[in-house]
């Protein structure tokens, strides 16, 4: 008595064949003889059972058989698309519609640097206090200077010119570290959900 495989798969009959056979016609969608249907769904279905199958499912309609010498070729039945369907995917209507999702992604493309460029140019938290830290010093030893000129007005050699350009330069970092401690406030105001909205 031969034994039988302990892997072997059981054969598909009646209905589950057909069902398995139509499934595969139509998720693959080329001809296939009976011969390469078996072959491909591993002997799920043997070649008697298929051959029923096939009859039964061209009887439906659900495929299409072709003769070509001896050899026969089954595929499943073309859909039917409706002239709705067929206008609306038209070949003008997906160029317009790629023009456009083009246009989207251009349009996409300029917001994300714009604001890219808005989050390089601020300052992190850490470099602007650094340079807060940079303008106070800045700050303490030009006042420093002026306060040493103005003692000594009378004996030093300083020109009106050197003043006003003291001033100027005071007046300017002055704006600066109004700015930069202006930034620094409202990044400190930011709360740790700001931050990640970015």
């Amino acid at each position: 008595m031969v034994k039988k495989k302990e892997g072997a798969v059981q054969a598909l009959k009646g209905e589950e064949a057909e069902d398995l056979v139509k499934e595969y016609l139509k998720n693959q969608y080329r001809p296939y003889s009976a011969t390469d249907l078996v072959q491909n769904l591993h002997n799920r279905v043997n070649k008697a059972n298929m051959a029923k199958c096939l009859e039964v499912l061209v009887a439906s309609g659900d495929v299409v058989s072709k003769t070509y010498g001896k050899q026969v070729y089954y595929v499943y039945k073309e859909e039917q698309v409706d002239e709705e369907k067929s206008q609306r995917f038209s070949p003008e209507t997906i160029s317009e519609l790629n023009e456009r999702v083009e246009a989207l992604r251009e349009e996409t493309k300029k917001l994300q640097e714009a604001e890219y460029d808005s989050l390089v140019a601020t300052p992190t938290n850490e470099s602007a206090m650094l340079q807060v830290d940079e303008l106070k010093e800045g700050n303490k030893t030009l006042q420093a200077k002026a306060e040493e000129l103005q003692k000594n007005q009378g004996e030093c050699t300083v020109t009106k010119e050197d003043v006003e350009r003291a001033r100027d330069s005071t007046k300017r970092l002055q704006k600066i570290y109004k700015e930069r401690k202006k930034i620094v406030s409202n990044f400190n105001s930011l709360s740790v959900y700001d931050l990640l909205a970015y």
